[in-house]
């Protein structure tokens, strides 16, 4: 099914593709003996015509089976009939209704344009080739219909060596001649609103519709006002470009316009399509599923009856509502009607994801369906190779891409998706220039997104900051990119311009995201003005009052200043906003400033008014013991944290710092029963669990601490150090088959233990396995090399491979790099042993009898190897008392009790 191409050249073209060229060469001869005629109003409008050459040139793709030559001609350009409604008088230059009706049907597809905005058929921009149509149509007219509707195609077309910002103002100007012309022509406002909302400018937007309401009262004109209001479910898109609507709370006096605003729809215009379509997608939000079918399908039965397009919108979102509802037969049905309406690539994604629910072969029929009628559209294989992208076939997904921009070489879309999918392959150069090569076509916010956040991501700092800087003359106030310029900037050193960048536009984002004032703040503080830097964190915490971010970088603000008063009141007023965990984090950053500064006298002196204050949060409590503690005052701390357990009520931190001070204090005997409690918490996190685990370790309680190890890592998957302790206590409680059952495990192979290959090692060595061992102890010398203990580890496995010179070189080694080490100097008095030089091992295993630094094992082995020097003297006795010791010790790991058997069996016992 991925084999779906376009054709590779002209003669693979079905009859009516045949035809549409030969019709488009007719068009362009007929336009260049036109072109002198057209209009100054037209002046500034691009009719492109053919491709230039370009550098980069596509891959043919091959034809595959997209095209059925036994599929039905289309006609060369069908022009749907004109609507239903009545349409604006005749242009006063000779454009008839019938002519700007059929200019509309190309715009709009087969609708009056207002149906635009509740049917979203300018979702996607439609062909150039029907915009350049569009325009020779109104070549001729100067009326206000015409003009409107030629300010929109200025706007919609991505004219060369013109920037978006340029297009806006040069189809504004055209939309201004038009409302002059005629106050009450309803597009001109409809549009010019449209063109300043997608560049951000969200309240010239909204003073716009107000303006033509006060001219000519139109349902759309007011659907379109609630919308740019944040009326909940109202899509505010109709172009498929959103608007930087402000992310706020209304105020009241916005809601009761709100609400004041839909009466007044409700009431004038009950049964206009509009108004049915608003109030479902308004129910939609609200209440779902069949509230907001039926209102959908009384918007179906309106009179008159809706426009094809308002019609087509209405079963693309029943589609959408069955489709949640999982009724997949319904949703399709619906899908077809629309599409049967009006065509629209998203739509045969929506009808072929809904089939491949059911059944994957479903969802590649209907691609291939619709590829044979519309394969010479080259939005409908972006949307095919988003589909395949989608599922994870990132380089069939590509090659849909490539079609695109070989059916149409200066189609922007396609060179960006295609930019985006090699990003995803690995293959960043390429992605990079594809993204370039787009954005120079076609000026796409997406694009420059993706292409400046790369650049960031990739260290390339400068080219990121003239990228944005291209994308916001194109896309002036949008918030993503004003924000990730000044990012850009700052990483260059730029903190000013930065500041000056995003204050300038503060006042026109309203409530933007926290993020914003973050920056600006940082900014400010960069270039040493702490004063404004505030006023931009109290400022954004008008907006977001709960934002965490905000509420710290503001505290740490005035701590830095000593101004103890406003902290107070600021902290205090971030209490009802934030969660109990934001709260504390929030208190906790405060005390580990003032410990970092060593400034304890400001932070104890915060810390006691903040219990004055809130004598019932725990907070300050802990956060008061912390720096008691830092400065070494271990009893004070723990007063503080029992008056804040009487005081506040039972915590979890307080009890962790408890049974911590306690330990400090008295030592792990007294601390035990209250870290033995912490687990048992409800709030109990991987901290209280290691430090329980500490405190076994100290008392020796192995068995116990693997117990609780293994708890801590059901409740914490993953965490190292609860993963260390069970690693440890395995091993030191002699259950070494778990120890390398644990640690060859695959499931926790992502766990960091340094460790891992020492412990495997001494675990195999223990079993029995020098050999393993061996390969183990090499790769952890690899990352340590002249570890001692690593050292006295590996020569262990080779005096049990019977390699005694080696074992005795490797143990002399140890010994110049840790003269004390007990293993060394036991395991280099078995090889001597070995290789007969008896008063020398006699003396390195008399250092370890006599070590206090000296293991259990470690002195189980040594008594064994003063066995083994008795024997070889011929002392009987000697040896039969230093095996006794040696078993007196119950130590029983494999390797050890098979080299006891032996010297036992040696000495006749």
């Amino acid at each position: 099914m991925h084999s779906l191409r376009p054709p590779a050249c002209a003669s693979h073209l079905r009859p009516a593709a045949l035809s549409r060229a030969i019709c488009a060469g007719l068009l362009l001869l007929l336009m260049l003996l036109l072109g002198l005629c057209a209009s100054a109003a037209w002046a500034d409008v691009e009719i492109p015509g053919l491709p230039e050459d370009s550098a980069e040139q596509p891959p043919e793709p091959d034809p595959g089976n997209a095209q059925d030559e036994s599929a039905p001609a289309e006609e060369a350009n069908p022009e749907p009939a004109p609507a239903s409604r009545p349409q604006a008088e005749a242009g006063s230059a000779g454009i008839g209704s019938d002519v700007l009706a059929q200019a509309r049907a190309l715009v709009f597809g087969n609708s009056d344009p207002r149906a635009a905005l509740s049917s979203h058929s300018l979702s996607e921009v439609p062909p150039r080739y029907k915009l350049a149509r569009a325009a020779e149509l109104l070549s001729g007219g100067s009326d206000a219909a015409a003009l409107s509707l030629q300010a929109l195609i200025n706007w919609l077309q991505p004219l060369k060596g013109r920037s978006a910002a340029e297009r806006d103002t040069v189809s504004l100007e055209q939309l201004t001649r038009a409302a002059a012309l005629s106050p009450a022509e309803a597009e001109a406002w409809l549009y010019s609103a449209w063109i300043l909302a997608a560049g951000g400018r969200v309240e010239a937007a909204r003073a716009q519709l107000r303006s033509g309401l006060a001219q000519t009262e139109r349902p759309e004109l007011l659907v379109a006002l609630l919308a740019l209001l944040g009326s909940a479910g109202l899509e505010a898109q109709p172009l498929g470009l959103q608007p930087a609507l402000p992310a706020q709370q209304l105020s009241d006096e916005a809601a009761d316009e709100l609400q004041q605003l839909w009466q007044n729809l409700l009431e004038r215009w009950p049964q206009s399509t509009s108004t049915l379509i608003a109030d479902a997608q308004r129910v939609a939000a609200q209440s779902g599923g069949n509230a907001a079918r039926q209102a959908l399908e009384r918007a179906l039965a309106s009179e008159p009856p809706p426009l094809p397009a308002e019609e087509a919108y209405i079963y693309r979102r029943l589609g959408q509502l069955f489709d949640e509802a999982g009724q997949v037969k319904q949703a399709e049905d619906a899908y077809r009607q629309s599409l049967a309406l009006q065509y629209d690539p998203r739509l045969v994604r929506m009808l072929a994801d809904a089939g491949r629910r059911e059944d994957a072969q479903r969802g590649d029929m209907v691609w291939q369906q619709y590829l044979r009628t519309y394969g010479d559209d080259p939005r409908i294989w972006v949307a095919y190779g988003r589909y395949l992208e989608d599922q994870g076939d990132l380089e069939h997904a590509l090659r849909q891409y490539e079609s695109s921009y070989y059916l149409a070489p200066e189609f922007g879309p396609g060179y960006s998706a295609a930019g985006a999918c090699l990003l995803k392959l690995g293959r960043q150069d390429e992605g990079q220039r594809l993204l370039s090569r787009s954005l120079s076509l076609e000026p796409q916010l997406d694009s420059y997104l993706l292409l400046a956040r790369l650049q960031l991501d990739g260290g390339q700092d400068i080219q990121a900051e003239q990228t944005l800087r291209q994308a916001l003359q194109d896309f002036p106030e949008q918030l993503q990119l004003l924000q990730l310029h000044a990012s850009a900037l700052a990483r260059l050193g730029r903190g000013g311009e930065a500041l000056e960048l995003l204050a300038g536009h503060l006042d026109s984002l309203g409530a933007a995201e926290p993020s914003l004032y973050l920056i600006l703040a940082q900014s400010a503080e960069a270039g040493g003005d702490a004063n404004l830097a505030l006023s931009f964190y109290e400022r954004g915490l008008q907006f977001h009052p709960a934002d965490y971010a905000l509420r710290r970088n503001h505290a740490l603000g005035l701590a830095r200043q000593g101004r103890g008063e406003a902290l107070l009141s600021a902290v205090l007023s971030a209490r009802p906003q934030l969660s109990q965990r934001d709260f504390a984090a929030l208190v906790d950053a405060l005390a580990l400033y003032w410990i970092e500064k060593a400034d304890f006298g400001a932070g104890t002196a915060f810390m006691n008014q903040l219990i004055t204050a809130l004598p019932a949060d725990p907070t300050a409590y802990s956060e008061l013991a912390l720096m008691q503690s830092a400065q070494g005052f271990f009893n004070e701390a723990l007063a503080s944290v029992q008056r804040g357990l009487n005081d506040a009520g039972d915590n979890y931190l307080g009890r962790y710092l408890e049974a911590y001070l306690v330990f400090r204090i008295n030592g792990p005997q007294d601390a035990l029963p209250l870290a033995r409690a912490l687990p048992e918490h409800p709030q109990v996190d991987a901290n209280g669990y290691v430090l329980y685990l500490r405190l076994l370790e100290e008392r020796g309680d192995y068995l116990e601490q693997a117990d609780v190890a293994r708890r801590g890592l059901e409740l914490f998957p993953g965490h190292k150090d609860l993963f260390a302790f069970l690693a440890r206590s395995l091993y030191f409680s002699g259950d070494t088959p778990a120890v390398i059952s644990l640690l060859e495990d695959p499931a926790q192979a992502q766990i960091s233990y340094p460790a891992r290959e020492e412990m495997l090692g001494s675990a195999y060595l223990d079993e029995g396995s020098p050999v393993k061992a061996a390969a183990l102890l090499k790769t952890a010398l690899a990352a340590r090399p002249g570890n001692a203990s690593l050292l006295a580890l590996q020569a262990q496995a080779h005096y049990a491979l019977g390699q005694y010179p080696e074992a005795r070189s490797l143990c002399q080694e140890a010994l110049r790099s840790n003269p004390d080490s007990t293993a060394a100097q036991l395991w280099l008095g078995f090889a001597l042993e070995a290789l007969g030089e008896l008063e020398a091992a006699a003396s390195a295993l008399a250092f370890v009898s006599k070590s206090p630094l000296a293991s259990r094992e470690e002195l189980a082995w040594a008594a064994l190897g003063h066995a083994r020097l008795a024997l070889d003297v011929g002392d009987s006795a000697e040896a039969a008392t230093r095996l006794g010791e040696a078993e007196a010790f119950e130590y029983y790991a494999p390797f050890f009790q098979a080299e006891l058997d032996r010297s036992r069996s040696s000495a006749g016992l």
